[in-house]
């Protein structure tokens, strides 16, 4: 719940920005600040110390490397394009609609 709340204000904000900014400027903000607070909830749980078990080989690395740059860029390149030329309510749907299709893609590719 406090994700999807969190999103959804993400897009609320990042609708508004996208008129009077470039989607890469918005989109490097949406970034930083998702990280930033991500990394201040994970110090506040105590789990940032397992980043740098994440880290230990450069296999590992690469591959926490690959997730961020090509999964979640490119998710919020997707997110904020969307966000400047439809509604937030809309594109707020996909943070309820995208755990249901990644599921259901898992299960038709199970039973395949």
């Amino acid at each position: 719940a406090v994700q999807c709340s969190s999103f959804v204000g993400l897009l609320l904000e990042q609708e508004r920005l996208v008129r009077s900014y470039p989607v890469s400027w918005v989109l490097a903000w949406a970034y930083a600040s998702c990280t930033l607070l991500s990394c201040a909830a994970a110090a506040a749980d105590g789990s940032l110390g397992a980043v740098g078990a994440a880290l230990a080989s450069p296999r590992d690395a690469a591959i926490v490397a690959y997730s961020a740059t090509c999964g979640c860029v490119a998710y919020f390149v997707l997110i904020a394009y969307a966000s400047k030329h439809l509604p937030a309510e809309l594109v707020s749907v996909t943070v309820a609609v995208e755990p249901l299709g990644g599921a259901r893609l898992c299960a038709e590719q199970q039973h395949a």
